[in-house]
């Protein structure tokens, strides 16, 4: 394990515990905004500003811009995690698309056009993660990498521009933002993941993309995903929480798109 990765699971998990203590504590059910521990806000907001710079400098200081960067050989986990993440995906989109319906029919004012477009996508996206994830897990091979990760890519670009709509206020990185910063490092870490895995062997595209949004995304999905899980389970529902399904998509997809990204080895 080298300084990046170090770098990238003592700042998650320094965040996951953080970021739980103020679900339970600090953020008001009935808004979702902060109602207290002002002092831990704002250490955990400096936290994820620094931990992110501290992860872009240091790609773009190792990772020369013209390398090349050979995927790691342990893919048994990683290939899990992605069939997990797309399945709950694909559930959590069709409960929402079901749901958005069925609030459409009953003339519910809140629908909104980009809102069923992401539930709709997410079916595509989610089938896309889950045919890569049979035969990466069966022989270790990105078949149809290519149009499942670019189907993700397009996935989380209209899910984080529809999570952003739905908010009528973002408050100061409260789980509305994370919410937004996290789908929104998913759709360029699964853009950068799309030119990778079109060349399997060498991943000569994209070497400093593809080393970076994957632990930035997975900086910002796990600790908002597991202290949501936290508080789902000690009773304290807040007004923006995801669904437990989301939930566990997030939670999924960050890790694998965190453990794919440190697992790349830079040569010459």
């Amino acid at each position: 394990m080298n300084i990046f990765s170090v770098v990238f699971v003592v700042f998650s998990l320094v965040l996951t515990v953080l970021r739980t203590v103020l679900t339970l504590c600090a953020i008001e059910p009935d808004t979702g905004f902060y109602g207290g521990m002002s002092a831990l806000v704002q250490i955990q907001n400096v936290l994820f500003v620094l931990a992110a710079a501290l992860l872009a400098v240091w790609v773009y200081w190792c990772v020369p811009k013209n390398s090349k960067v050979r995927p790691g050989r342990f893919v048994k986990l990683p290939a899990l995690l992605l069939g997990a993440g797309g399945l709950l995906g694909g559930l959590s989109g069709l409960l929402g698309l079901w749901t958005e319906l069925l609030a459409f029919t009953q003339g519910s004012q809140e629908v909104t056009l980009i809102g069923l477009a992401a539930r709709v996508l997410a079916v595509p996206g989610a089938l896309g993660l889950l045919a890569m994830a049979v035969p990466l897990f069966r022989a270790g091979q990105y078949r149809w990498g290519l149009w499942g990760s670019a189907l993700a890519a397009i996935w989380m670009t209209v899910e984080a521009v529809a999570c952003f709509m739905a908010y009528p206020t973002i408050a100061n990185i409260s789980d509305q933002t994370l919410e937004v910063t996290a789908l929104c490092m998913g759709a360029l870490f699964w853009l950068a993941h799309t030119r990778a895995v079109a060349q399997e062997k060498t991943l000569s595209c994209m070497p400093r993309q593809a080393k970076l949004w994957g632990p930035l995304f997975g900086l910002f999905a796990v600790p908002l995903s597991i202290a949501q899980l936290c508080g789902l389970l000690a009773g304290k529902v807040s007004a923006v929480h995801m669904g437990p399904l989301r939930q566990g998509m997030l939670l999924f997809l960050g890790c694998y798109a965190a453990l794919w990204s440190l697992s790349l080895r830079a040569e010459k």
